[in-house]
C-alpha cells in the first residue's frame, strides 16, 4: 500500500485516500466520523455548574462563573484531530505510506498539526487550508493537483 496518501478532514469527517505512482485515481481507504461535531452545544455542556468564583450578585443571589477553556465543540474537534493523528501513526508506523498531503479547513488544520507527532509531520509534503468534504470523490484528484500547484505561488 506504499504511495502517497491524502487526508481530507473537517470537524465532522475525515477521508483518507491513497494514490499509487502509476494510478491517477484516488482510492478511498478509510472514513472517520465525528458524531460529536453535529451535536448541539446544549447537549455537549455539563449538567453541573462551572468551577470558579461563587459570589453574591447585586440582587443578592449566587452566580457561578464557568471555568475558562475550550467550548464543547472545540473540545470535540480536538478529540477528533487526535483520533485522526492516532490512525495515521498506526498506519504510518507500518510504513503504509511514504508521503502525505493534509487538507482541512484552516482552523481544524491547526488542530491536526498540533495532534500529529513529528514522525508523521516529516512525511507531510503539503498542508492545504481548504475543506474538500463537499466535492465528489471523482473530482478530488484534479482539484488536489491544482491546489498543490497554485499554493506555492500564493506564498
Amino acid at each position: 500500500m506504499n504511495g502517497h496518501w491524502y487526508v481530507l478532514a473537517s470537524q465532522l469527517k475525515a477521508k483518507v485516500f491513497t494514490q499509487n505512482r502509476d494510478d491517477k485515481k484516488l482510492k478511498l481507504l478509510k472514513t472517520l466520523d465525528n458524531p460529536l461535531g453535529r451535536e448541539r452545544s446544549r447537549n455537549l455542556h455539563r449538567k453541573k455548574p462551572g468551577i470558579g468564583i461563587k459570589s453574591f450578585s447585586y440582587g443578592g443571589g449566587f452566580h457561578n462563573i464557568e471555568a475558562g477553556g475550550l467550548s464543547p465543540h472545540e473540545q470535540a474537534a480536538v478529540q477528533f484531530s487526535r483520533k485522526i493523528a492516532q490512525y495515521l501513526e498506526r498506519t504510518g508506523g507500518k510504513k503504509d505510506f511514504t508521503s502525505l498531503t493534509v487538507a482541512a479547513e484552516p482552523h481544524f488544520l491547526g488542530k491536526l498539526k498540533t495532534a500529529m507527532k513529528s514522525e508523521i509531520k516529516k512525511k507531510v509534503t503539503d498542508w492545504i487550508e481548504k475543506d474538500f468534504q463537499k466535492l465528489p470523490d471523482h473530482k478530488l484528484s484534479s482539484v488536489l493537483k491544482l491546489a498543490k500547484e497554485v499554493r506555492p505561488a500564493m506564498r
